[in-house]
C-alpha cells in the first residue's frame, strides 16, 4: 500500500505508458492474494478458535458481523478517497493495515497445538492445566457456567481400536 501510494504521490502512475502502473497492478494482486491467504481466511478459524464453548457462538457472531461492516465501509468509501486524492487512500489503508499487524501480534497468542482449555486459560492469564498420560485426559479445575458448582475433576478416556 505505501508503495502504491508513493507512486502515486511522486506523479509516477500513467495510464497510458510507464513501469510504475505495472507495479500497482502487480502490488494489487500481491495484496489480495496474502489477504486472502491470511486475514480473509485465517481471521474467521481464530475467532472460533479462541472463544471457549459458553461464548463461542455469540463472539463469533459478533466479530464476523463487525468484520463484515469494516468491508462494506471499504467497498463503498474508496471510491469516494479516490475521488479526493489519487495516492492518500493507500497510505491510509497501508497505515491501518501496519496497526493492524502491530495489534495482532501484541494482544494474538499463537494457539498452534493447544487445546481450548490451554487456550482459554491463556485469556485469563494463568496456564492451563491439562495434563495427557496414558489415554487420560485430566482437567482440573473446571469452572461450571451454572455458578451452582465447580467440577474439580473431569476424566475422558480414550481407546484406540486397531
Amino acid at each position: 500500500m505505501f508503495i502504491m501510494g508513493s507512486l502515486y504521490a511522486a506523479g509516477a502512475v500513467h495510464a497510458d505508458r510507464g513501469a510504475a502502473r505495472w507495479v500497482v497492478i502487480v502490488m494489487i494482486y500481491l495484496f489480495a492474494l496474502v489477504f486472502s491467504g491470511t486475514w480473509g481466511v485465517c481471521f474467521r478459524v481464530y475467532v472460533s478458535e479462541i472463544q471457549s464453548p459458553k461464548t463461542r457462538a455469540g463472539a463469533a457472531s459478533l466479530a464476523l458481523s463487525a468484520n463484515w461492516v469494516v468491508n462494506w465501509i471499504i467497498a463503498f468509501t474508496t471510491p469516494i478517497f479516490l475521488a479526493r486524492s489519487t495516492y492518500g487512500v493507500y497510505f491510509f489503508f497501508g497505515g491501518a493495515t501496519l496497526c493492524t499487524v502491530v495489534v495482532c501480534a501484541l494482544c494474538m497468542p499463537e494457539t498452534r497445538g493447544k487445546s481450548l482449555e490451554d487456550i482459554d486459560a491463556s485469556f485469563r492469564g494463568h496456564k492451563g492445566s491439562a495434563l495427557r498420560a496414558s489415554g487420560v485426559f485430566e482437567l482440573s479445575s473446571l469452572e461450571n457456567s451454572d455458578a451452582e458448582s465447580n467440577v474439580e475433576v473431569v476424566r475422558f478416556t480414550t481407546s484406540v481400536k486397531a
